[in-house]
């Protein structure tokens, strides 16, 4: 135990947790967590060991390290482990660029041309995905289809998950897909015929109740999509596992408690509700400039506010997404690939419908351009952050579409200082305690907010109206038609 000389530099502290005289210590490469005494923490602090920290050390917790040099490689290692890896293949799959919705933050507006993937290019997609599967031996397949919105054209979802599941079966590897969708095209129906093809979770997007999800979800008419997308929850969660995600704004966000209201006065059962994700309507790669958040960025995105949904979430027998884990996502994976409707290959959701940034086609396959950016080691930029493996250097795509070429990294440091504290002291609880008691004691964390339940007051008076004038005298008074 002498080599293990140091604190990882991979700790987080919460100190004067859970009671005083103690820190909470959480570690992000492991995700393990241990608390400690502060004076035996400020033992370690100055290099004196009491003999007993073998458990410290153990990689399920990984607070002790061998020294800097040593978790730095280890650290690097795993990240090229994460890029490298062939135990799955996983593919984001876009079947048109046109949607039946006119969300007002939709980060895909500019590219929806209308455009969808023709035959032969779905039959294109089944044979590169498939040749890849061939070369690499994976032991699963993942699959996500999205659009816009891609239940427009289920014959596309039915024809590459049909053609293709039997290949990946045939060669040993797990396949199944989900689908990301508006939710107002979804049945019962349909689920029943994707289901044998592999269909394994449908995620619906609803932005709180009736009142708010109308604000931002309406049809190319102007209409609410709400009643459409809910009834088709309500219908097919019992078929198929269906996650929610809501995208909050400031004129919405009255209606995310109202909507967890109303799934338990609906019934929706949470076992068959993987997890609730309501997250800021980030502004993000071609969104419009009134979407949401200045940039494809947590760290400004109101924390404390993500923070009480997921508490609304959990409180309601729902299970939350995980506040702390942004990455590494699917950029860093020299097996993933995004694919257009047009067929082009991209490293990551982020570029696509962008062609200047892809990396190769389903025809011809990928080029080396699509291997240099998975060997990119852009969060060297990251310096010693301890927060790297939470991270990865956050959404890359953001930061290369604005500097024109893959430089740098989108840094979510804040949003870790802002937010990890609170989330460490709710899992703590959760992990300690019997549900109702942790329930109790997160209710009592201070500096929660009151999530709103009225829809916000009106702008403030822009000043005098301009006087209005009658041109034209009502028509004389008829009857009323039927």
């Amino acid at each position: 135990m002498a080599a293990l000389v140091q604190l990882s530099a991979f700790n987080v502290y919460v100190p004067g947790f859970p009671a005083a005289g103690e820190t909470l210590v959480y570690n992000t490469f492991s995700g393990g967590s241990v608390v400690l005494d502060d004076g035996y923490l400020e033992g370690l602090r100055a290099g004196v060991h009491s003999g007993d920290e073998e458990e410290l050390s153990h990689p399920d917790l990984g607070v002790l390290a061998e020294g800097r040099a040593t978790e730095e490689r280890q650290f690097i290692e795993w990240l090229r482990g994460v890029k490298e890896d062939r135990r799955t293949i996983s593919a984001l799959v876009t079947t048109s660029y046109a949607c039946n919705l006119a969300c007002t933050y939709c980060f895909q507006e500019k590219m929806m041309s209308g455009q969808v993937m023709s035959a032969e290019t779905a039959a294109a997609t089944v044979a590169f995905l498939g040749g890849r599967v061939t070369e690499v031996r994976p032991e699963k397949v993942e699959l996500v289809f999205i659009g816009g919105e891609p239940l427009l054209h289920p014959h596309l979802i039915e024809r590459i998950a049909g053609e293709l599941g039997p290949a990946c079966r045939a060669a040993g590897a797990r396949f199944g897909f989900q689908i990301i969708t508006n939710g107002t095209l979804l049945t019962p129906a349909l689920v029943e015929r994707l289901l044998p093809l592999g269909l394994d979770l449908v995620q619906v997007t609803i932005d709180g109740d009736e009142c708010s999800h109308g604000i931002t979800r309406v049809d190319r008419k102007g209409r609410n999509s709400f009643h459409a997308t809910w009834s088709a929850v309500l219908a097919c969660a019992p078929l198929v596992p269906v996650a929610l995600q809501g995208n909050y704004t400031e004129e919405n966000l009255h209606g995310f408690l109202p909507l967890l209201e109303r799934a338990r006065r609906d019934g929706l059962d949470p076992a068959r509700v993987p997890r609730i994700k309501f997250k800021p309507a980030l502004a993000s790669i071609g969104t419009p400039d009134d979407a949401g958040i200045d940039a494809c960025t947590w760290s400004d995105a109101r924390p404390e506010v993500q923070l009480a949904l997921g508490d609304a979430v959990r409180a309601f027998g729902y299970r939350p997404h995980d506040h702390l884990e942004l990455g590494p996502c699917a950029i860093h994976q020299i097996n993933h690939f995004s694919i257009g409707a047009e067929g082009l290959v991209y490293k990551c959701p982020g570029f696509v419908g962008k062609p200047e940034w892809a990396t190769g086609n389903v025809r011809e396959g990928v080029s080396e351009r699509h291997r240099q950016l998975n060997r990119l080691a852009n969060t060297r930029e990251c310096g010693g952050c301890g927060y790297r493996p939470a991270c990865a250097g956050g959404c890359m795509a953001i930061q290369w579409v604005a500097a024109g070429a893959p430089e740098g990294v989108n840094c979510e440091k804040s949003y870790f200082d802002t937010v990890g504290v609170d989330v460490l002291k709710r899992n703590y609880f959760l992990d300690t305690l019997p549900p109702d008691e942790a329930e109790a004691a997160i209710a009592g964390l201070p500096g929660r907010v009151e999530l709103p339940r009225v829809v916000p007051g009106p702008a403030p008076n822009p000043g005098p109206a301009p006087r209005l004038y009658q041109i034209r005298a009502p028509a004389a008074h008829a009857e009323a038609t039927p």
